[in-house]
């Protein structure tokens, strides 16, 4: 299977920043917006959308497995 990503960056655009990462951003007046680094949990989410379906099948049937936990300990929503 393929590994989590990591130092995946996104382009975020003024229009769609919060006022928190204007604040942090001022730059984003400048730019047009700012690159924002996502943290792991994004970046798990990546990760799961990009497998398919018999992949994703693999993990559930893990002995154990809850969606609840694994979503509380990755942060990846599997639903």
């Amino acid at each position: 299977m393929n590994q989590i990503p990591k130092n995946v960056v996104e382009w975020i655009y003024s229009e769609d920043m919060t006022d928190e990462e204007k604040a942090e951003y001022p730059t984003h007046e400048t730019t047009g917006g700012y690159l924002k680094v996502l943290d792991e949990s994004e970046c798990g989410q990546i990760w799961w959308d990009g497998l398919t379906d018999r992949q994703k099948e693999v993990i559930r049937s893990i002995p154990n497995y809850n969606k609840e936990i694994f979503e509380q300990i990755t942060g990846i929503k599997t639903e």
